[in-house]
């Protein structure tokens, strides 16, 4: 491998490092101002996340969030202070990695859409 090759490499790898930092932001900003102003909606979709930022454990504080866009991500896996969002009604994780959903989420009382299509699920989660 010559030295440019090497050094398009390190650069290509510097780029993707860098675009997976700005993806957490921008999710820890959209959580922040949930936070901040008590919202009924939070959309984290298309964010190309790898994992749930860890500030939305602080999302049991929302109360009265009933709608979480998590679609369009890679997420292959989701926390399990996810079944603490009481109040949530909708869950949209279409177009992401997931193979199995945390038992928590059957304290979602309130959850009339669980939206899972483009997933690798490979039977129906029960």
């Amino acid at each position: 491998m010559s030295e440019y090759d090497e050094l398009l490499e390190d650069g290509l790898e510097e780029m993707a490092e860098m675009a997976e930092m700005d993806a957490l932001e921008e999710a820890e900003e959209r959580i922040s101002e949930a936070l901040l102003g008590g919202v009924a909606s939070l959309d984290l979709g298309f964010l190309d996340l790898n994992v749930i930022p860890s500030s939305l454990s602080e999302l049991t504080a929302l109360t009265a969030l009933t709608k979480l866009d998590l679609s369009g991500n890679q997420l292959t896996e989701l926390p399990a202070s996810l079944g603490n969002l009481t109040a949530l009604k909708s869950l949209v994780l279409r177009g992401n990695r997931l193979t199995d959903l945390p038992a928590s989420l059957k304290q979602l009382t309130a959850l009339t859409g669980l939206h899972l299509d483009d997933s690798e699920f490979t039977e129906v989660p029960s």
